[in-house]
């Protein structure tokens, strides 16, 4: 999470120091200098106050609150919490037979694009598509786990999924290239939202071809 730092007497005159503020909405992912709606200063431990404020994102316009903690003797605040969290929580009863491992990395991946970190959460994404697939080759298809283990992620999709021709599109060639670990500075946002509409093409497949090998049963009446 980024922060502004903000001077400390917008809360109270004669306040030194600063007190941070967040830079991202923890809504929508978007940075802002939110607009403050309220603030109010409580007395916590001591001589330490709490500076609580609520703020009104510039973006999804959603209100949000932060709490700083200004201890006895330091003039700058430190941010001690954030409503709303920055926690997602994607769930997918189906892929979730597949991989629950994948479910794991693919919220926390979520979790770094909505603070704004797009470099870790598209190599988070990628490799949450990994370890789906290979578990989904390893589980379902019964392919050796030796074999499965060695394969980069073009690999594995176009060797268990079947889609030699979709990952050879320049998109997909541009955004992982050889291997989704880069020195290079890569994934700007663009890249992101190409890469996340790809995987909804992933996912739905390997959802379809679980359901189609496990059909639920089917209750006949009479």
């Amino acid at each position: 999470m980024n922060f502004l730092r903000k001077n400390a007497n917008e809360f109270q005159s004669g306040y030194t120091g600063y007190y941070l503020k967040p830079a991202t909405c923890p809504h929508c992912g978007v940075g802002t200098d939110a607009v403050a709606t309220a603030r109010e200063i409580f007395a916590y431990s001591g001589s330490s106050n709490l500076l609580l404020s609520a703020a009104k994102c510039t973006g999804c316009h959603k209100t949000f609150f932060y709490a700083n903690l200004r201890e006895s003797g330091n003039s700058d605040a430190e941010m001690v919490c954030i409503y709303p969290d920055r926690k997602l929580d994607y769930k997918n009863e189906t892929l979730e037979k597949v991989s629950p491992r994948f479910i794991r990395m693919y919220n926390q991946a979520l979790n770094s694009e909505k603070i704004g970190d797009i470099e870790l959460a598209a190599i988070g994404f990628c490799a949450a598509l990994e370890t789906l697939i290979k578990d989904y080759a390893i589980d379902e298809l019964g392919k050796p786990a030796e074999e499965v283990a060695v394969k980069n992620l073009y690999q594995v999709i176009a060797e268990y999924l079947l889609q030699k021709d979709l990952i050879n599109t320049p998109d997909l060639i541009r955004i992982l290239g050889d291997d989704y670990v880069h020195y290079e500075d890569r994934y700007p946002v663009h890249d992101l939202v190409i890469l996340k509409g790809y995987m909804e093409i992933f996912l739905k497949q390997i959802e379809m071809q679980y359901m189609i090998s496990h059909p639920e049963p089917v209750t006949v009446e009479g």
